[in-house]
């Protein structure tokens, strides 16, 4: 009984010992090394044992020996024992008592040169295959029961122990496919221990930035911060045990690079807590974001350049133009032909600076569509006027023929189609010598979709077939002559092609050297809504004193040369002015005067006519008194603006340079009574 219990008592130490190696063992060669010698040890105490272990092949075995023996004995046994374990796996040799008992007569004379007397082998089984044998051998002839008894008994221990290998091996494969995930990171992670700093683990992304150095260099604050003491920012102390992620930004000072970490406690593989940081590089994501506030602010600050060099430029050529007009309404004939050509300058000038403000809101993508009602035939007189005295400098004839079905009222931005119009007729005259110029406005209906369709075409020089692939692009002209002969820039049909892409239609230029140019404008075909028909617009010819009578203008204008062209436009229309030098002006005149419309300027100096509007509106409800209807006066078209203007209460709007026919409709429409 007691030696029951002490043969179990070994048994319980073997398996304990052999359970050991395999927990610790890393490589599978270590493990059946380990066990050999333990089994071996175990086995040694009741006969001198020689231990053999062959994993399935002979050419793999391990030997260990219970004493040691002299060389070429050593190798004589190893041979023996190789012999057997071969024979043992083709099933020609069986375990044997005393050598006799040995079937192969070479094999038996082998065992009986190294003093074998007794075999006995262990298959050794893994998952239902056969992976190798454990082979015991005697030198001296014993008892073979007990033996044969106990090396089956391991059978089962070491079934345990290869369950425990294979686990350890799998949890291996787990924590290198871990390694392998984290080596894959483009972002730092590391583990570090939270007392001592030292780094336990890195990925490639640590390991490439930051090379291990010399021993004592594997602490996080110095590798990774390269500072002599722990960070003043660490992160130890405010971690959580449970596992909570804390977030925090910061600039490594080797690298200057910024990052956003989560730090967090995690099990090591002791079980003892440590720090897992995870890095993510947002440097780009910030340096992005700061360029594009940047880029912003400069957008902004564009705008606000454009917006102020629009009134600026554009004040004094209102000035030009609408003394012009003046002027040629009471000049003597032999003065007007002068007089024409002033005006003819000053909106050529217009026309260039309107070209570059455009091209700067298209590179800015702040160019937006305007939309109202127009008629068509005005848009095309103002376009023809423009040119006129051009072509009559010329001699060259002038046609225009729209067809029947194209409505006479239309709904879109009439100032733009006027702008891309008035640029294509241009450039038909400035190339042209003789001849004529053309335009056609056709309606077609395509893809359930009606079309307006433009031809405005020449008898000029003509386009080179390569110049026409570039003919829409910025500054883009045939040859450098051009802009010598002709003038321009090269900006404007650029710009009528942005506008044609905003439009939702298109393009397109047919030229043939020598014989002329075609330009093909399509844009969408929308009429104007009849319930919303603006009083009709009159040309400059027919500008006649028109005004209802007695109506009183409050001009408020800082100009006094746009004073002095306003007050003159209204004074041929029929109308009584009053002039408000600034802003402040402006409201004691509205609020204590009686006035049928207000023209404000929007830019003024001490306040501006946005202010001004406002503090009207405000004192005038505190007085219930009626405000008069307040048309904005500004050469800015930019939507932010025409907002500020309606939320300030502003009734409608007039752009600089004034057009007089504008002027008047204007007026006719907030002036006239309700039922005229």
């Amino acid at each position: 009984m007691t030696q029951a219990c002490s043969q179990s008592q070994d048994d319980l130490e073997l398996v304990a010992a052999l359970s050991r190696i395999a927990l610790s063992c890393e490589e599978v060669s270590t493990f059946w090394r380990g066990a050999l010698e333990t089994i071996g040890t175990a086995l040694s105490c009741q006969s001198a044992y020689g231990v053999l272990f062959i994993p399935g092949r002979a050419d793999q075995s391990e030997l260990w020996l219970a004493e040691p023996l002299a060389s070429d004995a050593e190798a004589s046994l190893r041979m023996a024992l190789t012999a057997f374990v071969a024979l043992r796996e083709m099933q020609l040799a069986e375990d044997f008592e005393p050598p006799a008992a040995c079937r192969d007569d070479e094999l038996r004379a082998q065992l009986a040169a190294c003093g074998i007397g007794a075999m006995y082998s262990l298959p050794l089984r893994h998952k239902n295959e056969l992976i190798g044998y454990l082979c015991l051998a005697s030198r001296d002839r014993a008892p073979g029961k007990p033996v044969a008894e106990r090396l089956r008994s391991l059978e089962d221990v070491l079934a345990l122990s290869l369950s425990h290998l294979a686990l350890c091996e799998r949890l291996q494969r787990h924590n290198d496919r871990l390694y392998n995930l984290f080596d894959s990171f483009t972002a730092p992670v590391y583990v570090a221990d939270l007392h001592t700093h030292e780094i336990l683990f890195a990925n490639k992304c640590i390991k490439d930035a930051f090379p291990l150095g010399e021993a004592g260099e594997n602490l996080c604050y110095k590798r990774l911060q390269g500072y002599a003491n722990p960070c003043h920012f660490c992160t130890n102390d405010v971690l959580r045990d449970d596992g909570t992620p804390y977030r925090w930004t910061h600039e490594n000072p080797l690298t200057h690079r910024i990052y956003t970490v989560i730090d967090r406690k995690v099990r090591w593989e002791d079980e003892r807590l440590v720090r897992l940081s995870i890095a993510l590089d947002i440097t780009d994501s910030i340096r992005a974001q700061e360029e594009k506030r940047k880029a912003v602010m400069a957008s902004e600050a564009k705008s606000e350049f454009l917006a102020q060099m629009s009134h600026e430029i554009r004040t004094p050529l209102n000035g030009i133009i609408g003394l012009t007009h003046l002027a040629m309404q009471d000049s003597p004939e032999d003065q007007r032909g002068y007089l024409c050509k002033i005006r003819h300058s000053a909106t050529s000038l217009l026309t260039l600076v309107n070209d570059l403000l455009d091209l700067s809101k298209i590179e800015a993508r702040k160019m937006v569509l305007e939309h109202s009602d127009f008629i068509l035939q005005d848009v095309l007189d103002f376009a023809h006027v423009a040119v006129q005295y051009q072509m009559q400098q010329k001699g060259l004839d002038w046609h225009c023929r729209i067809d029947k079905n194209v409505p006479r009222r239309l709904h879109g931005d009439n100032q733009r189609l006027r702008q891309i119009l008035l640029n294509l007729l241009s450039n038909g005259v400035k190339f042209t010598t003789s001849g004529s110029i053309s335009v056609s406005v056709a309606r077609q209906r395509e893809n359930n979709q009606d079309w307006l369709y433009f031809t405005v075409s020449d008898t000029g020089k003509g386009i080179s077939k390569e110049f026409l692939e570039h003919i829409f692009e910025p500054y883009s002209q045939e040859d450098a002559s051009i802009s010598r002969r002709f003038g321009g820039t090269g900006l404007g049909l650029a710009i009528c092609k942005h506008i044609a892409d905003l439009m939702g239609g298109n393009i397109w230029c047919d030229s043939t050297p020598g014989q002329g140019t075609t330009f093909h404008l399509r844009i969408p075909c929308v009429e104007a809504a009849i319930e919303d028909e603006s009083p009709v617009e009159m040309s400059m010819a027919d500008l006649p004193c028109g005004l209802p009578d007695g109506v009183n203008i409050l001009l408020v204008e800082d100009n006094t040369v746009n004073q002095e062209i306003a007050c003159s436009l209204l004074i041929r229309m029929g109308a009584h002015c009053a002039v408000a030098h600034n802003g402040r002006q402006a409201i004691d005149m509205a609020l204590h005067g009686a006035y049928d419309c207000i023209l404000m300027d929007v830019v003024m100096p001490e306040m501006d006519g946005i202010a001004a509007t406002a503090e009207i509106i405000r004192r005038a409800d505190e007085l219930r008194k009626t405000v008069p209807p307040i048309i904005a006066l500004t050469a800015d078209h930019t939507p932010p603006l025409l907002k500020k203007l309606h939320d300030a209460g502003m009734t409608d709007v007039l752009f600089k340079p004034i057009d007089p026919v504008m002027l008047f409709n204007k007026l006719i429409q907030w002036t006239s009574p309700a039922d005229a």
